[in-house]
This record gives structure tokens, C-alpha cells and sequence, in this order.
């Protein structure tokens, strides 16, 4: 991932806040978790698109977090980080999976976190 304009609000101290979510040894729970959600709504095309969507997104965004962690600079989102996308797949997900997308707390928080920011 390249460094681009810095975004305000996108620190590491913000996307460490994130981190809880993703514990170790989680990977398979994680792609289990949006595969069921997927089912659990109907099973439909689209469910079962954004349910693989998420899994790539969430590896994304985890290795995103590591990346901002571990860098010399508080921001190094550019416009193409995970963060960006988090807002258009919380907005899917709210249509698609209605009241279920409630359980899907990880992708909110980084909806919001995008969404609290502009481009510097």
C-alpha cells in the first residue's frame, strides 16, 4: 500500500482502537462469521458477494492497521486505504442484511472513523 495525502483522524492511536476485534488465530472464525451472516439473510447472490467482499476488506483493513502501528508517521491513509471502502460495504450492508449488519461492529467503526475525516 502506497503513502498518499495524510487524512485527518486516521492515526494510529484511532486504528488501534480497532484492533480488539481481530485476535489471533481468528481467520477462519472471521471468514465463518460473514458467510453465515450471508446465509442468515436469505442466502441471496448478493448476501453471499458482499459476504466474500467483507472477508477481503477486514484482511485489508487489518493489515491497513498494522501498517499505521508501525509507521514513523501518526497518518498514512491515502485515498485508496480500507477505510474509504469501509463506508460504501456499511451502507451495503445495511441494505442487504438489514438489522443483522448491527453484528458487523468492526466494519462500523471504521465506517465512522472514514467518515469523521477529510483529506488533508
Amino acid at each position: 500500500m502506497r503513502a498518499g495525502p495524510a487524512r485527518a483522524g486516521c492515526t494510529a492511536t484511532a486504528v488501534v482502537g480497532l484492533r480488539r476485534h481481530c485476535t489471533s488465530g481468528e481467520q477462519g472464525d472471521k471468514e465463518m462469521f460473514y458467510r453465515v451472516l450471508a446465509s442468515e439473510t436469505g442466502d441471496r447472490p448478493e448476501a453471499r458477494r458482499l459476504a466474500e467482499d467483507l472477508i477481503r476488506w477486514h484482511d485489508e483493513m487489518v493489515l491497513h492497521e498494522r501498517q499505521v502501528k508501525h509507521a514513523d508517521t501518526q497518518d498514512i491513509c491515502s485515498p485508496e486505504c480500507p477505510h474509504g471502502e469501509a463506508v460504501r460495504l456499511w451502507r451495503d450492508a445495511k441494505r442487504i442484511f438489514g438489522a443483522a449488519a448491527d453484528r458487523l461492529a468492526y466494519l462500523r467503526r471504521c465506517a465512522r472513523i472514514n467518515h469523521s475525516r477529510r483529506v488533508a
